[in-house]
């Protein structure tokens, strides 16, 4: 179930890894982003920041269900995508 979003300046694909809680994140710019993953209510649980493209994985086996979101962003434009995590695994949305 792979996702690609794409703006003017950079691209965000994300997909879940089968047979794990893992999300990856793989990420095409010519800039620095910041990353952020968050829950529902709002709470950092990760950032980072990149100058290349590459993937980044996101592990949520220690995280409850519930909804996350995962903002890619340039400073000018951002991309964010939803990541529900069920009792019995994550999907994204």
């Amino acid at each position: 179930n792979n996702v690609y979003t794409s703006s003017n300046a950079f691209g965000v694909g994300m997909y879940k890894i089968q047979g794990t809680d893992n999300v990856k994140l793989m990420l095409e710019t010519k800039g620095k982003l910041s990353i952020k993953l968050t829950d529902e209510k709002g709470n950092v649980l990760e950032r980072s920041f990149t100058k290349t493209s590459g993937a980044i994985t996101f592990n949520l086996s220690e995280a409850p269900a519930g909804q996350y979101f995962v903002e890619v962003s340039n400073g000018a434009e951002t991309i964010t995508r939803q990541i529900s995590k069920a009792a019995e695994g994550v999907s994204n949305n």
